[in-house]
């Protein structure tokens, strides 16, 4: 077997140059490596909230649209129904059952809004045809909402808030019917611009003094008591509302002001 030796180089002829010695050092120091990784966490902890705030915004945005095209599905019931707008009252076979969230949606994880299919809800026919009895109505779901979809079937409560016979409401409900359910007619509406028919669940609950505080949930507007809305004339806007003091006293109502919501629009 064949032996090769290096030969010994010769004095005064440089000395060969290792890869260590080219590089200078073996690695990052510690330090070093501490340094690029509170750097980096820095930099995750600036990016991180602005990332969900934008993821947030886009949430917002996608919301407004959803109450904008249900808008446009109320008014075409409203063209169709000589004006009224939907009831709160649906029947099921001989047997009805009242809520706020009827007017669109899909059936919900909770009796009765399981009965009340999406091919039966009253504007969904006007947006999306061939409707089946379990179809999912996207258009109905806030993406921010924690529960309210599955449970209800809408992300999206109605107002249709009738108030106490001797101080009535200007909602959805006609003031002047002794049963408090029927609707009022759209052509009847004062300042569509200023009286909402829906919106957000959370803002609901703001308006009129839910006692459940697990509803007063802020989606879109983390630091502000905002809710997105849908106006009587077709736009949607993210509205401050005041919180009322109870079911029977919102914040402001009369008959001039056709919502009685106290609200101050973006």
């Amino acid at each position: 077997m064949a032996i090769a030796f290096r030969p010994r180089p010769r004095a005064g002829q440089p000395q060969p140059i290792t890869r260590l010695a080219q590089d200078g050092r073996g690695g990052f120091t510690l330090v070093e490596l501490l340094v690029v990784i509170g750097i980096i966490a820095v930099l995750i902890g600036v990016l991180l909230p602005a990332l969900a705030r934008a993821r947030e915004s886009a949430k917002g945005t996608q919301c407004l649209s959803n109450l904008r095209q249900l808008g446009m599905g109320l008014m075409l019931y409203c063209n169709d129904s000589k004006d009224f707008y939907p009831p709160r009252r649906m029947w099921n076979g001989f047997t009805f059952y009242e809520s706020v969230y009827f007017w669109t949606g899909k059936a919900g994880a909770a009796s009765p809004y399981s009965l009340e299919t999406t091919d039966k809800r009253y504007i969904n026919r006007y947006l999306v045809k061939n409707l089946q009895p379990t179809s999912e109505f996207p258009m109905a779901h806030c993406p921010s909402d924690p529960g309210a979809y599955d449970t209800y079937g809408n992300s999206y409560t109605g107002n249709y808030f009738s108030g106490p016979a001797t101080n009535p409401f200007y909602t959805l409900i006609d003031a002047k019917d002794p049963s408090g359910w029927r609707p009022i007619k759209s052509v009847t509406v004062r300042m569509p611009s200023e009286f909402v028919v829906a919106g957000e669940n959370a803002g609901v609950a703001q308006a009129y003094g839910d006692n459940n505080i697990a509803n007063y949930r802020r989606f879109h507007y983390r630091t502000q008591d905002r809710w997105n809305m849908l106006f009587a004339d077709g736009h949607a806007a993210g509205v401050e509302i005041t919180r009322g003091t109870g079911a029977h006293n919102p914040p402001t109502f009369g008959r001039d002001w056709r919502f009685e919501w106290k609200v101050r629009q973006n």
